[in-house]
């Protein structure tokens, strides 16, 4: 699960046979209906506590099927993403299609530029 500001996209990794890992299997699903919504919930309310600009949340499933988070990241591989169908707004609505990801991180910057050079004109000129 990555998160990006608020909007996030996911892809579950399968494990290769006879194996726990899922890194590097090469074994991807990238329906969202493959993908537990309570990640998505989870991954924005811990984004929110921890503050972060864009994130990657890896989850497992305990034996009660309760998702747990096992490792975050700063990074993510891109070419792992372009076939996502879509992403999830902070209210968990589903935008089908392509996105750029990288386009959000930079509109994120360029905001927090821009409001931080309005608040600094705005509190100069009182």
């Amino acid at each position: 699960m990555v998160v990006v500001g608020d909007k996030a996209f996911a892809i579950k990794r399968m494990t290769r046979e006879n194996d726990f890992r899922a890194s590097g299997s090469g074994f991807l699903i990238y329906k969202k209906d493959e993908i537990d919504e309570r990640c998505v919930q989870i991954a924005f309310d811990v984004n929110t506590k921890i503050n972060s600009q864009s994130i990657a949340y890896d989850f497992v499933f305990d034996t009660d099927n309760n998702p747990l988070i096992v490792e975050i990241s700063y990074g993510f591989s891109p070419e792992g993403y372009v076939a996502c169908e879509g992403y999830w707004d902070k209210g968990l609505n589903w935008y089908e299609g392509g996105f750029n990801p990288y386009g959000w991180m930079v509109e994120m910057i360029l905001n927090q530029k821009s409001n931080f050079c309005t608040t600094k004109y705005l509190n100069s000129a009182q």
